[in-house]
């Protein structure tokens, strides 16, 4: 049996890679097709990826990185990128990444206060950084590829055949550490011990059924440590997935029958354009037996197109967030019409049991002892007698908490510390958490806007025959609020078909933000000054500051887009 159970004795994660080098060697671990060449695959087995990790291993230690020590790492996803972090773990460092999407000044910030020993890079992020004093003066800072000046290479370190042991631990010993995207303020630290990571490993392995026959393609970059720590092969697409509303899903779906994939792990966004191209290109991906999608909400329409392209798949939502990650999962197949009926009225998004190792609360509003109007609603739909709706907060031991000196993403309670996800919903009679929108105390509207928002997309399919791909609604169910339409959309829709008593106006706008990482998510925040009321039809209107901060987040990540 491969489990950690029988690697106590040293708490480094990375010794569950041990046994796949000793008893599968030949095993793939990884299969990774080159930029426009889906036929060329480079494979990496268990052995040969244990042997570049030790090559990596003695070029560290010589260069002084000893235990504790922090390196940053600036790999685009690559095989390389996790033979170093594997590297950097098995020498008892911590392994710091930073988000490519946040702001040059916020990331210099970030850089200058991390402590750090150490960087690896490629090529292009690491002329980026090199202008950045706290990198100059660091003694030790390597490159992947290429060549700069006061840099050292991984190319021509000797190697062992033999892995090494890897540096002992204690359990809490930091491993990994990365920061939360900051939209709600400044990037808090996220650090993960080795034992945080044995435990969610072994969380992920029993809930996403992983096995050594899996062949997954992921976009979620730290889930490929689930697939290395139990056996399974992780396919490395040649499109950038670190922007997965525009990753070349043509290439993908190649991409996955090529490499004999039968798993796909994305965010919605991704997994949703695969679904439309497959669709629309009759193409059929029949290896495919497992999807997971997270990081957003989910269309509860999916399904349906992705029964025709990917007949064999079957299709799991995992809700979670930096911290936790899952907190619950629902799939597809037990989902029944009548839960596709309630999220169509308004009810939210359903997102399954919560996982037993894990204690949920809902953070209700006192201020009111009966349940408020949108409550009263939710229970009558569902056909109970009460409903408590409030922020979602989650305690156990694969939740890992940001340093929060002010308490916004946490609170003790009961002796436990939660986790304040964000996330605004409820249980219902059955047990099973469905979110309705978020939970945040300066916008109270968002608190039902996912509901809201299903309940118009399904009106305005109704009443066009074609389902909205994307609205943003920042309010809830009967309460007076703007409703935003992206404008391939909105100029077929006319006047009659918003005909909603609880719509105040509608705004065409050419696209409706979203976050940078999973594409997904509505940045309601940036609505604000987008686009231009509903007079006799609409008028887009582009707002220039806006696209100016999209297009330099955009040239920064080109620059240096890994995506973790």
């Amino acid at each position: 049996m491969l489990d950690t159970e029988v690697l106590q004795a040293n708490a480094n994660v990375t010794t569950l890679l041990d046994p796949h080098i000793k008893i599968q060697p030949d095993h793939a671990a990884f299969r990774e097709l080159k930029t426009g060449k889906a036929e060329n695959i480079e494979e990496t087995s268990y052995l040969e990826l244990g042997r570049e990790v030790e090559r990596k291993v003695m070029a560290l230690e010589n260069l002084g990185v000893r235990t504790g020590d922090r390196v940053l790492i600036l790999v685009p996803i690559s095989t390389a990128l996790y033979s170093t972090l594997l590297a950097i773990l098995r020498t008892g460092a911590v392994a710091l990444f930073i988000d490519p999407s946040m702001k040059k000044s916020t990331m210099h910030r970030l850089i200058k206060s991390a402590d750090l020993k150490a960087v690896v890079a490629t090529t292009i992020p690491a002329a980026l950084i090199s202008l950045f004093p706290s990198i100059g003066d660091l003694e030790v800072k390597i490159l992947e590829d290429g060549y700069l000046p006061s840099w050292k290479s991984f190319k021509n370190s000797p190697g062992r055949e033999v892995l090494s042991e890897a540096r002992k631990v204690p359990e809490d010993h930091p491993a990994l550490i990365t920061f939360t995207s900051g939209t709600s303020g400044s990037p808090k630290e996220i650090v993960r011990s080795h034992r945080f990571l044995r435990t969610q490993l072994n969380v992920l392995k029993r809930e996403l059924q992983m096995k050594k026959e899996t062949v997954e393609l992921t976009a979620l970059p730290m889930f490929v440590l689930a697939n290395l720590a139990h056996g399974a092969t992780t396919v490395i697409s040649s499109t950038d997935l670190s922007k997965p509303g525009k990753a070349e899903v043509g290439r993908i779906a190649e991409e996955l029958i090529k490499t004999g994939a039968t798993s796909l792990l994305g965010s919605p966004a991704l997994v949703e354009r695969l679904v439309e191209h497959c669709h629309k290109k009759s193409v059929e991906i029949p290896g495919i037996r497992t999807i997971f999608t997270g990081g957003g909400c989910v269309d509860h329409k999916l399904m349906e197109k992705a029964k025709v392209c990917l007949p064999g798949a079957r299709l799991t939502i995992v809700y979670g967030s930096s911290e936790v990650e899952p907190i619950s999962h629902q799939n597809f197949s037990d989902t029944s019409p009548r839960d596709n009926k309630l999220t169509e009225d308004g009810a939210g998004h359903l997102v399954g049991y919560p996982l037993k190792d894990l204690v949920i609360k809902i953070l209700h509003d006192d201020s009111h002892k009966l349940m408020n109007r949108q409550e009263m609603r939710i229970a009558s739909l569902h056909n109970m007698d009460r409903v408590i709706c409030g922020e979602i907060v989650v305690s156990g031991d694969h939740v890992v908490s940001a340093r929060d000196p002010d308490q916004k993403r946490s609170l003790r309670m009961a002796g436990r510390t939660f986790h304040r996800t964000g996330d605004y919903g409820y249980l219902d009679s059955l047990g099973r958490l469905w979110i309705t929108g978020l939970a945040q105390k300066n916008d109270p509207d968002l608190r039902f806007s996912f509901a809201l928002e299903e309940r118009i997309k399904t009106h305005l399919e109704r009443a066009t025959g074609k389902r909205p791909d994307r609205i943003a609604c920042p309010g809830a169910p009967g309460d007076k609020t703007i409703l935003y339409l992206e404008s391939e959309y909105g100029k077929k829709v006319t006047e009659a078909y918003l005909n909603l008593p609880y719509i105040t106006e509608t705004k065409l706008v050419s696209k409706i933000p979203v976050d940078p990482r999973h594409n997904t998510k509505i940045l309601y925040g940036e609505l604000s000054g987008l686009g231009r009321s509903l007079l006799g039809r609409f008028v887009e209107l582009r707002d220039q500051r806006f696209i100016f901060r999209l297009f330099e987040s955009i040239n920064l990540r080109s620059r240096n887009a890994h995506g973790s």
